[in-house]
Parts: structure tokens; C-alpha cells; sequence
């Protein structure tokens, strides 16, 4: 099985064991790390799988049970590596700044960073997202991840913008899977959604020294900075994008899940050593006025499970009621005192 184990000290890396089963080799992958997802991790390995993703790296940071036990089909056939990760991690009172020293300091940095010089080689892009992230594919002409990825092969990196989602309204946690469970979301031009997650061309030797963004040791083709670029080719700049857009694909990031979940991500903390307040609850929830279904979508469509009716039925209404995720949000317009 592909199972790994490490720890990680200032100025060494001990590996102690294994490698997977399955081939090696692949055009795109995932790296992610997590602590105590056990119940959502299997849920995630298997709709990326359905994407076609060659591989999915997995670092384990000292969950109270080890989440391999909720993976053994995937480590079995090769397509999951499993890495028991230890490191050491600074937490941050301010929020999240794309600074390599201090994200090296977190246990995130020094996963992405190992995941990058083992593994790089192996795959022409990688990307980087979290277990409470999913990415979607809208555009209709794709048959996998690859085919997406493969129209940016000129380019360092592509950026795909976040969906951020609410807690639809559960205070416990729901028994039914994530993509079914929440489907509240922010709309996708609201400023929350500005922000990215990064696929990397490993060509351009990259190195992700934020959650985000990635720094490039390579020179472009073309002899321009190597740069990430969003769906439409266009170069991403420093900090947040006044602009996002979504017509390829998106990351639906859940960020809170039910209120229940969200008060075990508070004391367990970010990977990125940044913890979200619990004020960011309510707020998501009260900018989570629109309805997105890409995820459910995106399932059904590669990997061939349907939406559950009721589920169905909540969709047809909120569409009926002109709550569309994929609509642009609408401002308040101020009242004309001369028509008052």
C-alpha cells in the first residue's frame, strides 16, 4: 500500500517506508493535506478520482486516527500515496500573507514542498487544494481534468477561482455526502471569490509559498517572468483579482460546513497556520444568498451518481426563485430623491 511515513526537522527530512502499487507516472495529480477528516476524506479521494487525476498525494498530519483507514480501495489499486506527516507549525494571528519564509513555517509549506521534490517529476501539472475543496468542471466540451489542463501546458501555472459556500442552513452535521449537504453559496462575482487555487506546471520548477500562489525557478518560452494565468490566459496579479471568473470551472470550497464542523475546525486549526473567527460563520452564511449546483453536476457527470430527488427539488425551486450561483450578484440601488 502506499503509505509513507515522515518526519520533517529543520534541516531534514526522514522517510521510513513505502512506495504505491500503481504506476507512477501520470499527467495530473493532487497534493492535500488534512488532519481528522475521516468522514469526509473518502468522498473526496473518490470524486477527484472521477476527474482523472493519475494520482492524489495525501499528507496526514497527526490525525487521532490514522485517515488511511477510510482509504484502502484507493491505496490498494496505487492511485492514493498516503504520507504520515509530522512537522513543526506556527500559528498566526493575522491572516494569510504569500510570504515562502513564513508559509515554510507552517505544516502545509513543508508538505507542498516535499509533495513538489518527490513527486514533481512524475506529473506534468500538480495541483494544490484542500479536503474541504472540490474542484468543477462547467465547461461541457471536457472529458477529464487533463483536457482542461492540457490547453495550458505554455503557461507556469493556472489559477481556477474559489466558490466560497455556506452551512446551508445545517447546525448539526449532516449525515448525507458534502456535495448533496451544501449547496448555499456566495455568488460567483462576490468578493470573497477572488481568491484561487493554483495547478502547476512542474516544468517551470515551481514552489507554492502560499495556500495560492506559486514562485517559479524555470524561464518561460517565451522569455517573459514565468506567471500564472486564469481560464482566459490572462496574467494573475500580485494579491487578490478585482475580477474573477468561472466560465471553465471553479473551486467550490466548503468552507464552514455546518456549525458543528466549523467549531472542530476552530480548535483544530489551519494548515496554513491561520484560524478562521467564529464571527466567519455567520458572515459566510449571511453572504451565501445564492444556490450552486456545480458540484453535484460536476459528480453526476463524471463519475455517474445522480442528485437525490429531494435534493433535485431544492434546486428546482431555488431556480424557480432566481437564486443561481453562476448569476451576477445584484446591487442595491440607492433611492432618486426626485422620484421620491
Amino acid at each position: 500500500m502506499g503509505i509513507l511515513s515522515l518526519l520533517v526537522c529543520p534541516a531534514a527530512v526522514a522517510a521510513a517506508a513505502a512506495s504505491g502499487s500503481g504506476s507512477d507516472a501520470g499527467y495530473s495529480a493532487l497534493c492535500a493535506v488534512g488532519r481528522n477528516e475521516n468522514r469526509y476524506v473518502r468522498e473526496w479521494v473518490d470524486y477527484h478520482k472521477c476527474l482523472g487525476f493519475s494520482r492524489i498525494y495525501l499528507y496526514d498530519h497527526g490525525s487521532s486516527v490514522p485517515m488511511s483507514s477510510e482509504l484502502g480501495p484507493h491505496l490498494d489499486s496505487g492511485f492514493l500515496h498516503y504520507v504520515n506527516f509530522s512537522a513543526a507549525h506556527r500559528k498566526f494571528q493575522e491572516g494569510y500573507t504569500s510570504d515562502l519564509e513564513r508559509f515554510m513555517s507552517t505544516v502545509q509549506g513543508q508538505a507542498y514542498k516535499h509533495c513538489m521534490e518527490q513527486w514533481g517529476s512524475r506529473h506534468t501539472f500538480i495541483g494544490f487544494i484542500d479536503l474541504d475543496e472540490f474542484l468543477v468542471l462547467y465547461d461541457p466540451g471536457l472529458s477529464s481534468v487533463n483536457d482542461l489542463l492540457r490547453d495550458y501546458e505554455q503557461f507556469p501555472g493556472l489559477s481556477i477561482y474559489w466558490v466560497l459556500l455556506g452551512s446551508s442552513g445545517h447546525v448539526a452535521r449532516p449525515k448525507a455526502p458534502v456535495v448533496e449537504s451544501y449547496t448555499a453559496c456566495t455568488p460567483h462575482d462576490h468578493k470573497f471569490n477572488t481568491q484561487f487555487k493554483t495547478f502547476v506546471n512542474t516544468r517551470f520548477k515551481p514552489t507554492m509559498y502560499s495556500p495560492h500562489r506559486a514562485v517559479f525557478n524555470a524561464t518561460s518560452p517565451d522569455n517573459l517572468e514565468p506567471y500564472m494565468v486564469n481560464e482566459h490566459r490572462q496574467r494573475i496579479a500580485r494579491g487578490r483579482n478585482k475580477n474573477s471568473t468561472h466560465e471553465r470551472g471553479a473551486v467550490f470550497h466548503y468552507v464552514t460546513k455546518s456549525f458543528e464542523d466549523f467549531s472542530e475546525k476552530m480548535n483544530r486549526g489551519g494548515g496554513a497556520g491561520v484560524t478562521r473567527p467564529k464571527y466567519y460563520f455567520t458572515l459566510m452564511d449571511r453572504y451565501s444568498k445564492a444556490t450552486c449546483d456545480g458540484a453535484l453536476a460536476t459528480r453526476s457527470r463524471f463519475c455517474g451518481v445522480p442528485v437525490p430527488a429531494e435534493v433535485q427539488a431544492k434546486l428546482d425551486d431555488a431556480a424557480a426563485k432566481g437564486k443561481t450561483g453562476r448569476g451576477r450578484a445584484v446591487a442595491k440601488k440607492k433611492a432618486n430623491p426626485a422620484l421620491s
